[in-house]
């Protein structure tokens, strides 16, 4: 019986040590559902991966992407709170520029949702925190979408002079920032120009959805409909790239527009239905977002 119990301890022992491995998998499997919840804007899986982070030397990174969400939702005086507890971790860590990351971000989805001088803001304030890496590229992009050309031309010659044979910034980058400068200056078919060259490497990881969103703004400009749906519902058709992005639902409206464009009107009050719907609670003050409620409106009286 002492050996029978010895063995059933041994047992009783492995077993343990089993379900507790078991355990530690399920959670560590759990943990990254959670993350991957987070990053597509699950409300329970970000709250979830939120608590975890509390801390944590990472706990910045889920800041942004927690205020990049509630920015794609429209909720953008929200978001600015956010953003700004992620850039004071970044500082407080000693990582001045992934804190001038974190503005530049902010800046550029206010200029793509029309709030140009806040923007500008965002981007001085962050060139003031940290010129390395990137930033000055995302400087450029953010500048040259809010139309403040002056500012943006001399980040693009100190960007070309940097990285002189860096494929991405050369290629990608600093023909999509000349785009959006050539798209406010009222020259869109430069802008289409422009973006021949970056269209091969659309939705890569440089940039992510920017050229093909640029491209199909200019489109939209030029009066190509047609061309202008096949970059928006590019966007739409590929969430993962960048599950977070305001330009996800942004291109929506441009789908809307595109459709309005080449006189499918039931197909664009559907997108532009779709916008609406996506923000629904969204900030109303956001420019963006009042000038598709006045399209949708005059669409409808037709």
């Amino acid at each position: 019986m002492k050996v029978l119990g010895q063995h059933h301890g041994q047992f009783s022992k492995f077993a343990l040590q089993r379900i507790e491995r078991q355990a530690e998998r399920l959670k560590g499997e759990r943990a990254e559902q959670d993350r991957i919840a987070f990053l597509q804007g699950d409300d329970n899986g970000m709250r979830r991966e939120l608590e975890r982070a509390k801390g944590r030397p990472d706990e910045g990174f889920f800041r942004l992407a927690e205020a990049r969400a509630l920015v794609a939702r429209g909720h953008l005086r929200q978001a600015r709170e956010v953003y700004a507890q992620a850039v004071a971790m970044g500082e407080r860590a000693g990582f001045k520029e992934q804190a001038a990351a974190v503005l530049l971000d902010q800046a550029t989805t206010a200029a793509a949702c029309g709030e140009d001088a806040r923007a500008r803001e965002g981007v001085r304030a962050a060139l003031a925190t940290s010129r390395g890496g990137f930033n000055p590229m995302i400087a450029a992009h953010a500048l040259a979408l809010a139309g403040f050309a002056e500012e943006a031309r001399p980040l693009l010659d100190e960007v070309a002079r940097q990285f002189p044979v860096n494929t991405m910034i050369q290629t990608i980058g600093l023909p999509t920032a000349r785009a959006a400068l050539q798209l406010r200056a009222g020259n869109p078919a430069g802008a289409i120009e422009l973006l021949e060259e970056p269209k091969r490497y659309e939705l890569g990881v440089a940039f992510v959805y920017l050229p093909v969103y640029v491209r199909g703004l200019a489109c939209l400009r030029a009066g190509a409909g047609t061309d202008a749906k096949g970059a928006f519902q590019k966007v739409v058709d590929n969430p993962g790239v960048d599950p977070l992005s305001v330009l996800r639902p942004l291109a929506l409206l441009g789908l809307a527009r595109g459709a309005a464009l080449t006189g499918d009107a039931a197909a664009s009050r559907r997108a532009y239905q779709d916008f609406l719907a996506l923000w629904k609670d969204a900030d109303a003050d956001i420019p963006v977002l009042r000038e598709a409620r006045a399209e949708y409106s005059k669409l409808q009286d037709r």
